[in-house]
């Protein structure tokens, strides 16, 4: 499955912070719908998650197959440790919509409940994150 390993990819440079090798697995007009930080490019929404968090922990739950070959979803159990050494956890999935010519991710959407976030970040954190 071609989608599973270019999301494996995207796992992987997420998880290690590299900014370069995620945004290579994007089109240049893709974007990311995130329920906190809102919709906005990739590129603001990678920029801002690695300048947000220090660390990130994502436990694969599942791998759920669209019936439309150029969507996976993933679902996972987050951890992030914020540069201030706090910890925030969420449950949620996120769907990659891909590219049919080129194979590379033209959306992101992300679905959690962000309630729980919000309560914990800091009014100054959750405004910084905002992408629109």
């Amino acid at each position: 499955m071609y989608a599973y390993e270019q999301v494996r990819k995207y796992r992987e440079a997420v998880l290690s912070g590299n900014l370069a090798a995620v945004l290579e697995l994007f089109e240049p007009a893709a974007t990311v719908s995130d329920p906190i930080a809102g919709h906005g490019s990739a590129q603001e929404f990678h920029t801002c998650l690695f300048r947000k968090r220090r660390r990130a922990i994502a436990r694969l739950r599942n791998v759920l197959d669209g019936l439309d070959k150029n969507v996976i979803g993933l679902q996972f159990s987050y951890t992030w440790v914020l540069d201030d050494g706090n910890t925030l956890t969420a449950e949620g999935v996120t769907l990659f919509e891909l590219a049919p010519e080129t194979g590379r991710f033209t959306k992101l959407t992300l679905i959690y409940d962000a309630s729980d976030l919000r309560r914990h970040l800091p009014r100054a954190d959750f405004e910084g994150l905002a992408l629109n």
